[in-house]
């Protein structure tokens, strides 16, 4: 059980950036909580202790976050690097 949803969350990661700060983003194809054509995306603290949940979309260059606390983000595309396999 522990395992499929493992397998599952690896399957759904698509790409991740890591700030200079070591607070980490993670772009999903998840729908989560996001309308239309929004992607879930979630944020991890430098110190691993909290995440915040947002939606995601893309254009050619730019990821642009809307955060569930209420920030937004635009984030140049070639930062987010393809997360390593299991």
């Amino acid at each position: 059980m522990v395992v499929a949803a493992a397998s599952n969350a690896v399957a759904q990661t698509t790409v991740q950036a890591q700030a200079p700060n070591g607070a980490i983003i993670t772009l999903t194809q998840e729908k989560g909580p996001c309308i239309k054509d929004a992607r879930k995306a979630t944020w991890l603290s430098p110190d691993k202790k909290e995440t915040i949940i947002g939606c995601w979309t893309a254009n050619e260059t730019v990821v642009g976050i809307v955060w569930m606390d209420g920030d937004s983000s635009n984030i140049p595309k070639a930062v987010f690097k393809m997360t390593p396999s299991l």
